[in-house]
């Protein structure tokens, strides 16, 4: 069975449109609001996506978190690693909420 690995690239298209918006057409509102908000969002859904297709957290995670890194390296400066636990955190509790959510639903299911 072929596991679709959509949503280990859901970070990574989303750093793209960041830096394309907030850099490419100097709108710095949207690439800091994309840093602090769409950013780990994305990360977190990429959490989610990851618990429910089963598969592995550890190299979705280290992908997107080198690719923000490297993000970050590029257009900030070293101060801005902060971050990069923030999206940490976002993914674990999204890999953590719906392994809770699928435990759950398969108590009610027995």
């Amino acid at each position: 069975m072929k596991k679709n690995v959509f949503g280990n690239f859901i970070p990574i298209i989303t750093m793209l449109v960041v830096i394309i918006l907030g850099v490419g057409f100097n709108l710095k509102g949207v690439f800091i609001i994309g840093l602090v908000g769409i950013v780990p969002l994305s990360f977190l859904i990429e959490g989610m996506m990851c618990s429910r297709k089963k598969i592995g957290f550890i190299i979705p995670l280290i992908t997107s978190l080198t690719a923000f890194f490297i993000v970050i390296l590029i257009y900030m400066n070293d101060s801005a690693n902060v971050y990069l636990k923030y999206c940490l955190v976002a993914y674990i509790l999204g890999y953590l909420f719906e392994k809770m959510i699928s435990n759950i639903i398969k108590c009610f299911n027995r």
